[in-house]
């Protein structure tokens, strides 16, 4: 008979622990030459590749000869070579018997009877009760460093040195200069974040790499950074490990956050005012658009609640808000559903051209000023947010129905655990995102209960009548920014636009 022999090892520590590949081999080799009949042995080495996923190059490659019934035993080290999760364990066991092999252990006896099974399970489980325990007492030790005003690492923030003997940071002079100055830009001259990277790079101030080359992200991080105000932030972001080299990074419930005081480079006042800041230029950022969409980050789908995007489209690239939920809301690898959000791209030109019409009409007439900013935030808009958190509602049951589904397909031995895995983490994040939708959208609809300020609009409106008539595209988008807080917009013909017919195209829009 052929045996496989299965070897694993995930980190130097583990070899260093008695778990090398050569001990493992060596080991094997012995209990393969043990068994009687035994012709050939088949290896199947796995260098580096952690035992809590199924996806390990090494182990598809066996579990696919397995299946063609050639083995007549499967030899390894020990059970947590197999798999660390216990599930996955029980579930290569069950395949390795399936095919009609023997398991073999060096370090367990494996015994085929209920009793053999259920100790089995048990030390699996103890395994992994182990890990989970030896995962939280790193945890518990880090949160302890944190709360005794300790940095737990050291994540080198420009402006900083690190005194590793103290687990903390000191000002680097020098540096801190250069923080101050990113925002002095920011907050007293309201630069972008493109034009303080370009002058960064203009006026040659050196980068950590010695390179003259300062991204956009890094200039965001640097004036994001709470640690230059004086508090430095341990346990806020994660990250998890998903499967092989895949990750997933996030960030923790505020309650969750430990604050370790750290020398401050601004005043607390200067970076909220450059936070402050940060949000009105991502209003009115000018974005390299051929055309200029006057409401731009203002339209919102009234089927699904997103904002919608300002793209160019067609042969003619031709400009249009488009839904961002015109994908498939559960994932591109959903097996159930396709749906989509059904909202048609609405033409940017006829929106817009209607919108400013509408504000420049409101600027001309002062009569009917009062009137017009009256019927803003009434019903009509509460509606339309309340249908918009009954269809998600709606959507939220058929994942949940969608994930039973998938669970049961699995049962059924249609789909592989592999594909079950990835599904349902689609689905989970598409209830998460579901989940953050419906906040926003209860948000936006207790504050359409809240009374708006008539005479602050009608300051504002004021304030803008002499460019009632501009031609301006500019002039025309600072008007709308200044006075609409949201545009509903849904088009509600079925033809396509041709040269000569615009769009219908249902508003309601939110003054603000």
């Amino acid at each position: 008979m052929i045996v496989a022999i299965y070897v694993r090892v995930s980190t130097d520590q583990q070899a260093e622990k008695g778990y090398s590949l050569d001990t493992q081999l060596s080991e094997c080799r012995k209990k393969a030459h043990e068994l009687p009949n035994a012709l050939s042995v088949e290896e199947f080495i796995e260098d580096g590749y952690s035992g809590a996923y199924l996806e390990r190059p090494a182990l598809d490659r066996m579990r696919n000869v397995l299946r063609e019934k050639r083995f007549g035993a499967v030899i390894v080290y020990d059970p947590d070579r197999l798999a660390r999760n216990l599930t996955h364990q029980l579930l290569i066991t069950d395949e390795i018997e399936s095919s009609g092999a023997q398991l073999h252990f060096v370090n367990f006896e494996w015994q085929n009877t209920p009793e053999g099974k259920l100790f089995y399970s048990i030390q699996g489980a103890v395994s992994a009760y182990e890990r989970e325990k030896i995962r939280e007492r790193m945890q518990r030790g880090k949160r302890g460093k944190a709360l005794s005003g300790k940095v737990i690492a050291n994540n080198r923030p420009y402006g900083y040195s690190w005194d590793a003997e103290n687990s903390i940071y000191t000002i680097n002079s020098k540096e801190a200069e250069m923080i101050r100055q990113i925002f002095s830009w920011v907050v007293d001259d309201h630069m972008g974040i493109r034009a303080i990277a370009t002058r960064l790079a203009k006026l040659q101030y050196p980068t950590r790499t010695e390179k003259n080359s300062w991204s956009m992200g890094t200039v965001h991080d640097i004036i994001r950074r709470e640690t230059y105000a004086g508090i430095h932030w341990v346990n806020k972001e994660y990250k998890t490990k998903i499967g092989q080299n895949k990750f997933k990074r996030g960030t923790r419930k505020p309650s969750e956050w430990i604050a370790v005081p750290v020398p401050a480079i601004i005043p607390r006042e200067t970076w909220e005012a450059a936070q402050r800041q940060l949000q009105i230029n991502k209003r009115i950022t000018k974005q390299p658009f051929d055309y200029q969409y006057l409401c731009r980050n203002l339209i919102v789908c009234p089927l699904c609640g997103q904002h919608m995007r300002s793209v160019l489209s067609g042969g003619r690239r031709k400009p249009y808000y488009v839904c961002k939920t015109g994908r498939s809301i559960s994932g591109k690898f959903n097996l159930v559903s396709t749906e989509k959000c059904p909202a048609r791209q609405i033409p940017a030109k006829d929106l817009d051209e209607s919108v400013w019409v509408y504000i420049s009409g409101i600027l001309k007439n002062p009569e009917i000023m009062s009137d017009e900013l009256s019927k803003s935030n009434k019903q009509e808009d509460n509606n339309s947010l309340q249908e918009a958190i009954l269809r998600l509602n709606a959507k939220e049951e058929r994942l949940h129905q969608e994930r039973d589904k998938v669970t049961l397909l699995f049962r059924q031995d249609l789909i592989d655990l592999s594909m079950v895995e990835k599904q349902l983490t689609e689905i989970k994040n598409s209830l998460a995102n579901i989940k953050t939708q419906r906040k926003i959208l209860e948000k936006d609809l207790e504050d359409s209960f809240s009374p708006i300020r008539p005479d602050n609009l009608m300051a504002k409106f004021k304030d803008l009548v002499l460019l009632a008539d501009t031609e301006d595209p500019n002039l025309r988008r600072h008007v709308i920014l200044s006075v609409v807080k949201k545009i509903e917009a849904q088009r509600i013909d079925q033809r396509n636009v041709g040269l000569s017919l615009g769009a219908e195209i249902k508003t309601n829009i939110t003054f603000g």
